[in-house]
């Protein structure tokens, strides 16, 4: 899943690296095999004419749901602006270690919960974390099952 936050701008170019070319806002996509992929977002507009940016994506495996993109809503993430702590409930039961991350938009991690076994939510301290806009992760069993954002405000 992927998105940018410049709304006003009017034209928007996704290339995922493997043929696979979009014109939305945000995308959620999968792609068909293992491999290395180069995905390039172009933006023209009231953002500053035409701005590109690439970042690469390794897929090295199947996914969590053996296939299927997992829908949205496996777990619930609030307070969303969070300050002091934020909370990660599943909405279905888990079995296996669970692991999340939280991550700067230049890909450094600033906070986590290693893997461990799932009571059924969990919270991250975000006492060290400055205001910001932060992506987070949830694995499962180490496949990866969501992906969102998460705006830590003071």
């Amino acid at each position: 899943t992927a998105w940018t936050d410049c709304a006003s701008s009017p034209s928007f170019q996704w290339s995922m690296g493997d043929g696979a070319v979009f014109s939305s806002q945000g995308i959620s996509y999968q792609y068909d095999s293992a491999g290395v992929y180069t995905l390039s977002l172009s933006i023209g507009g009231q953002c500053g004419g035409v701005a590109t940016v690439t970042a690469t994506v390794t897929v090295s495996g199947t996914s969590a749901t053996g296939g299927a993109v997992q829908p949205a809503g496996l777990f619930s993430i609030f307070p969303n602006p969070a300050s002091g702590q934020v909370f990660f409930a599943s909405q279905t039961p888990l079995s296996g270690a669970v692991g999340i991350k939280l991550y700067t938009a230049t890909g450094s991690v600033v906070a986590q919960r290693k893997n461990g076994q799932w009571g059924g939510s969990a919270s991250l301290d975000l006492g060290h974390v400055p205001a910001g806009l932060y992506f987070y992760a949830i694995e499962v069993e180490g496949q990866a099952v969501q992906q969102g954002k998460l705006v830590v405000g003071r």
